[in-house]
Order: structure tokens, then C-alpha cells, then sequence
């Protein structure tokens, strides 16, 4: 539900986007990779939020007796991180009026998991939720390849406006982890471990004057004026 909530929202604004860029190259790069940005601004840290409260969000939602799937939780939401750059993916294709590229990279996504699930079934539904998200992480480059067939993106660059922000939402999480230790009780943490993540990406993205940032600012205070 979190990346459906994250990838809808993207979607909505992404393809009337994208076709207002009409033909220009140029432009269509430029818009591409902003959106590009501002999703992993907000997929990395969202997701991977998620998987550090997972525990205390099952323990709190549905009761101690689904304890055992906050691991699966976790890993999903890990491999859902980069859902949202998909849909994005997906998005652009569609709007240059390719969606035969489209069908047939959805029909091997879905093959490739049939395919995972049948062949480790076997295995439990640790190994099953791992692979999917692995394949997930990997698909992604699949989609990006795609696109390269429609619009020669440099992959470079593409890595500088992800690759950023995914690292300071790990780190962001890693930190929160430790500082949120000393606290009691789910709700306690659930709620110290919410604000201490906001607040570090938040003043990690001030610190390193982030465009994206410093837009959406801009945007929700003029919005309020």
C-alpha cells in the first residue's frame, strides 16, 4: 500500500508531464530527470522508514500474533524503494507512445516471477519475498535500458539523481536506529523513530542545499500565501 500510495501519486503528475514536453529532447530530459529526483527524494526515505518501524507498525496495527512477518515487511519495503522509479519508467514510455515496449516489459516482469515463485516455493516465503525484491532492484535497470532505446538518457546521470538520495535515507535510518534505542514502549518508538529519520534527512538535505528540497519549500510556502 505504501508504494501503491507513492507510485499513484507519481503517476498522476508524471504522464501529463511528460507529454506536455511534446518533442523536445531537451526538455523531455530535463523534466524526466527532475521527476527522477524529486521520487527518489521522497521513495528512498519513505520506504526504508518503513522497514526501521516495521516492527512496532505490526505489533501496533494487527498484534503480536503477525510478529513473525516484520522480517517480510522489511524486505519488501526494500525491494518497493525502487517501485516508484519503475512507475516513472513506465510513465515516460507510455507518454512517447510506446507501449508496445511497455506491454512486453510488463509481461517479462511477470514471468520472472512466476518464475521465482514456483521455483522456490519450495524453500519458504523468506527466500520468495527476498528473491522478488531482489528482482525488483534488478528490473529497474531493465527499465531504464528500455527507455534508453527511446531516449539515449546518460546512466551516469541517471545515477547522480538516485544514488544520493538512497544512500542518505540508509544512513538516515542506520543513525535513527541507534539514537532511538534507549527508548520504551511501541508507541514511544514508533513515534521517536518517525521524527528523529524527519528531522536528520531533513537537515541532511538543508546541509547539502538540495534543489529539490529547496522547491518544494518553495512551493508549499507560496501555496500558503
Amino acid at each position: 500500500m505504501a508504494n501503491s500510495f507513492i507510485s499513484g501519486t507519481m503517476g498522476s503528475v508524471a504522464q501529463p508531464v511528460f507529454s506536455k514536453a511534446g518533442d523536445d529532447t531537451g526538455r523531455q530530459e530535463r523534466v524526466f530527470r527532475k521527476m527522477l529526483r524529486f521520487t527518489s527524494f521522497l521513495a528512498f526515505p519513505l520506504m526504508f522508514g518503513l522497514a526501521l518501524v516495521a516492527h512496532e507498525f505490526i505489533l501496533l496495527t494487527v498484534g503480536s500474533k503477525w510478529e513473525p512477518c516484520v522480517p517480510l515487511l522489511q524486505i519488501l519495503c526494500i525491494g518497493g524503494a525502487f517501485l516508484p522509479l519503475q512507475s516513472l519508467y513506465q510513465n515516460y514510455i507510455i507518454s512517447r507512445g510506446r507501449s508496445d515496449f511497455y506491454l512486453r516489459m510488463v509481461a517479462l516482469q511477470i514471468l520472472l516471477q512466476i518464475g521465482i515463485t514456483l521455483s522456490l516455493a519450495s524453500h519458504g516465503i523468506t527466500v520468495m519475498v527476498t528473491a522478488f525484491s531482489i528482482l525488483n532492484v534488478i528490473f529497474t535497470t531493465f527499465w531504464h535500458f528500455a527507455m534508453r532505446r527511446i531516449h539515449p538518457l546518460d546512466t551516469l546521470e541517471v545515477l547522480k539523481d538516485t544514488i544520493p538520495f538512497m544512500a542518505i535515507a540508509v544512513l538516515v535510518m542506520f543513525a535513527t536506529y541507534y539514537i532511538t534505542l534507549p527508548f520504551d514502549g511501541l508507541w514511544q518508538l514508533l513515534l521517536a523513530r518517525i521524527v528523529v529519520a524527519a528531522v536528520l534527512y531533513y537537515f541532511i538535505m538543508r546541509l547539502l542545499n538540495v534543489a529539490i528540497l529547496n522547491e518544494c519549500l518553495k512551493l508549499i510556502w507560496k501555496k500558503r500565501n
